[in-house]
């Protein structure tokens, strides 16, 4: 498979991979891929922790993969993003609609509606916060009780263009073309510009209040909850591309020479693996450890598990 990795899911111990072309690939238990069926193009994907991975594909149907086997559900309009919450499957459309999958059900209720399509969700608490293709951002406590889409000022950090779960619980992290801000109920509570560039990703560091923040430009950095005194982290010379949160407190990050490096909250980091890394996530089931999955246009996809002894 030549496409090119961009998603990747622990699901129940197992690991699935999807591509930029809707192209799905599993893991077995050594390190072996076999391909799945296809979905074609995604536009957003969540695992439910329950082994369900949901995939929305620029088109009217949701599916669902579990136990290696897709499922269908026919939707009134192609699903931008997609948020798991405590009463279920949140589903956003493209045409601004907010639909509640609930439980057994196999169809979604719509209950909100916001007047453009919604690009991003971000579940907080028992409500979600939602970015709209505007660079609008708005609040609600449904699904978890009623309540409409209150709108948030961003105007000190600029255009939105992407929303992250937060530091701690019952925050999101917003990014501004001038600037980041942490969201707290309808406002939001810290703002920096000192970050340069737009950004693009967000990685916690476990329990500790800190989290690693890279930038379309890959600079990287770790701010704390406040957003005070942001500290640049270097990995080599090469920039970031991509990071996921690990399972010890540390961060994975991968880099544009495809190397993969272990970042901790204190800014220390160790290389893991190298040769074309494209994604990363922790081992499943083990307090370290990782799974690196490596691309290039000849060779495709491969997998490799690394092991980092932190001290």
């Amino acid at each position: 498979m030549r496409s090119l990795p961009v998603a990747a899911f622990s699901l129940r111990g197992s690991l699935v991979i999807g591509t930029d072309s809707g192209e799905w690939l599993s893991l077995d238990a050594g390190d072996s891929l076999a391909p799945i069926a296809s979905t074609g193009p995604i536009s957003d994907a969540v695992e439910h922790g329950d082994g369900t991975l949901s995939v929305a594909c620029w088109v009217p149907v949701l599916k669902q993969l579990r136990g290696g086997t897709w499922t269908e559900l026919v939707l009134s309009a192609p699903a931008t993003a997609l948020a798991v919450t405590p009463r279920g499957l949140v589903i956003a459309d493209t045409t601004g609609g907010l639909s509640l999958l609930a439980g057994s059900s196999r169809v979604p209720v719509q209950e909100l509606t916001s007047p453009e399509p919604i690009l991003g969700l971000v579940t907080v608490d028992d409500g979600l916060v939602v970015l709209g293709a505007s660079g609008s951002v708005e609040v609600t406590s449904w699904p978890g009780s009623e309540g409409g889409l209150v709108p948030v000022h961003t105007g000190s950090i600029g255009r939105a263009h992407a929303i992250f779960p937060g530091l701690r619980h019952g925050t999101a992290v917003v990014a501004g073309a001038r600037g980041v801000g942490v969201l707290e109920r309808q406002r939001l509570v810290s703002v920096t510009t000192d970050l340069g560039d737009r950004i693009s990703g967000v990685a916690v560091f476990g329990e500790r209040g800190r989290a690693f923040l890279y930038a379309d430009s890959g600079e990287a950095w770790i701010v704390d909850e406040g957003l005070a005194r942001p500290a640049r982290v270097r990995l080599g010379d090469a920039k970031v591309a991509g990071a996921a949160p690990g399972t010890d407190g540390t961060v994975l990050a991968w880099t544009t020479d495809g190397v993969l490096h272990v970042v901790g909250h204190d800014g220390a980091s160790w290389r893991i693996t190298e040769g074309g890394v494209v994604l990363a996530l922790p081992e499943p089931n083990q307090i370290r450890g990782s799974i690196a999955i490596h691309w290039s246009a000849t060779g495709g996809t491969r997998v490799t598990r690394g092991h980092v002894a932190w001290n």
